[in-house]
């Protein structure tokens, strides 16, 4: 595991599991990811996965799989610190904001995230799955964050 330049990069960097680097910039057109709602409307199903790290997600045959995270005051605490360091140094990867903009992808309102909760990709221990949704829709707010480079 290399060595991180701040205590919080060496943290970050215990979650990003290997091989999970960020591409270089890529010729191939970014899609868009839908919210939950809309994916179950087009038939994509999500399951909960057991990986190494809550950053592994994995899509093939119509299947989203994630490992259960669970939303409480230390990781809502965790996820805003994290996106922020990675806002601040430009020269480390991305790899929580892109977790954080996938999530923001994915939840639109708190029926979205009442599905993942039944569907055990999320744990609630942080209030009513409205504010679990405002929560993650305001963590990416204003951050930069480049499609083309996306570990995802």
């Amino acid at each position: 595991m290399p060595l991180g330049k701040h205590l919080l990069d060496l943290l970050r960097l215990s979650v990003i599991p290997a091989g999970y680097a960020e591409p270089q910039r890529s010729s191939t057109p970014t899609q868009i990811i839908h919210c939950v709602s809309k994916l179950r409307h087009a038939g994509i199903k999500l399951n909960a996965k057991e990986f190494e790290s809550f950053l592994m997600v994995k899509f093939k045959r119509g299947v989203i799989e994630m490992p259960t995270i669970t939303i409480d005051d230390f990781m809502s605490a965790f996820l805003l610190n994290y996106v922020a360091y990675e806002q601040c140094h430009k020269s480390c990867s991305k790899h929580i904001t892109t977790y954080a903009t996938l999530l923001d992808c994915l939840v639109n309102s708190y029926k979205d995230v009442e599905y993942l909760c039944d569907r055990n990709i999320m744990e609630n221990c942080y209030g009513n799955d409205g504010e679990i949704a405002h929560f993650i829709n305001n963590m990416g707010k204003d951050v930069a964050f480049d499609y083309d480079r996306c570990y995802l």
